[in-house]
């Protein structure tokens, strides 16, 4: 009796089909998103001093390297500002803004500033807890930090508010920025979205009131971003050989007629 090799697609081979594919997507998804987190505290203009009731400001360029990071998901900023001397500082007074790429967010616009309360809130700055968690300001957080006095909010021993906060998103000028001012989802963190993260960020700090003055004692990116198409090449050629690797233990000796 003649035979011939012929292919006979058998339920086990797709068992094993999905089960490499399987393997590979969650592979994929392993390697699919990197984060780093980045800290500074030294090496500032000015030893980080803010120039009192100044629009030039004070501004930090930092260089960030994530390899093979090619596209950002997510930004959280974290940051330590304080009263120049302890105790010193008024947060109705601050404006920050971070910048990279084409694209930029409203990190603080002169919190607690309305028509009614033109030097808004009074507190020294933006710090850590007592536990040592740093502030944080996240899109995902659950309230604006522009309004922090209208919920609960921790104070530490310094008088710097801290915890986890959205953005301030107010893109007005912050002379005029009031109760009025609507905020842009177009200047949340998400505006950095899709950005290659390497390269420079860039932190602007002003102080736009009398009298108290302002220091950045540190801060810092956390991103999160897909790694470049060539890691997810790599996932779809392992797919290949796997699904050429099913169908060739496929194959059976079957008589011919």
């Amino acid at each position: 009796m003649k035979t011939t090799t012929c292919l006979r697609w058998d339920g086990f081979a797709w068992v094993r089909v999905w089960m490499v594919a399987f393997w590979l997507g969650a592979s994929g998804l392993a390697v699919g998103v990197r984060g780093a987190s980045f800290w500074w505290n030294s090496g500032f203009v000015n030893g980080g001093a803010i120039p009192d009731n100044s629009a030039t400001g004070w501004q930090d360029v930092r260089s960030v390297s994530m390899p093979g990071a090619t596209s950002i998901t997510d930004v959280d900023v974290l940051i330590d500002i304080g009263g120049a001397t302890i105790f010193d500082g008024w947060n109705g007074d601050i404006y920050a803004k971070l910048s990279h790429s084409s694209g930029f967010s409203i990190l603080f616009n002169r919190v607690g500033r309305t028509t009614s309360r033109p030097n808004g809130y009074g507190q020294t700055g933006f710090g850590a807890s007592t536990s040592g968690i740093r502030f944080r300001l996240d899109d995902a957080a659950g309230t604006d930090v522009h309004y922090y006095q209208t919920v609960s909010h921790s104070i530490n021993g310094l008088g710097q508010v801290t915890g986890t906060w959205q953005p301030d998103g107010r893109d007005v000028d912050p002379t005029v920025v009031n109760e009025d001012s609507a905020r842009s989802a177009s200047v949340f963190l998400a505006a950095f979205n899709g950005l290659d993260p390497n390269g420079e960020w860039t932190l602007f700090v002003s102080d736009r009131g009398f009298a108290n003055s302002h220091k950045v004692n540190g801060w810092g990116l956390e991103i999160a971003a897909v790694p470049e198409p060539g890691v997810g090449a790599f996932v779809l050629g392992c797919g290949l050989l796997g699904f050429a690797w099913a169908r060739h233990r496929s194959w059976r000796r079957l008589p011919l007629p």
